[in-house]
């Protein structure tokens, strides 16, 4: 890529798409040419839910963004620790939506807004007309995307 994208849709891929832990990669792979105060979509499944626990517990028990950035540390690592931080990090300059199976409780917890393909559709309406730009991510979890130099 020459330049940052104001949004990224990714699409995540089988078998990545069964669990949001897993799933997460679709957002690392491609979060570094998204725009701070853009929008993330990650659309998976997730049809056997989070997965791992204790990523999601320590994200709940921390309870704010600045908090997982923060008090996350090598020496205190826990198991899953690494994807609650690389989450907040990115939850703390863009806005997650999320369409898949996990309930809209869960992924508020995970700092997520569940919409609808609706609900997405309409966004990419608006964006367009803003003339803004958007990442389509087909093979979400697949595929990286960086800065051409």
């Amino acid at each position: 890529m020459k330049e940052k994208v104001d949004h990224v849709i990714s699409f995540v891929t089988n078998l990545l798409n069964k669990t949001l832990y897993q799933a997460q990669k679709a957002m690392e792979n491609t979060k570094n040419i998204l725009e701070d105060n853009g929008t993330f979509t990650l659309i998976a499944k997730c049809d056997r839910g989070i997965e791992n626990p204790l990523f999601f517990q320590r994200m709940k028990h921390l309870q704010t963004l600045e908090n997982i950035v923060s008090s996350l540390t090598f020496e205190k690592y826990k198991f899953g620790d690494h994807k609650a931080y690389y989450w907040a990090e990115l939850a703390k300059r863009a806005r997650l939506f999320y369409i898949g199976d996990i309930s809209s409780g869960e992924a508020y917890e995970a700092f997520m807004e569940k919409i609808s393909f609706n609900n997405l559709f309409a966004k990419i309406e608006k964006w367009i007309e803003k003339n803004q730009t958007i990442l389509i991510d087909e093979m979400g979890g697949m595929s990286v995307a960086y800065f051409e130099k």
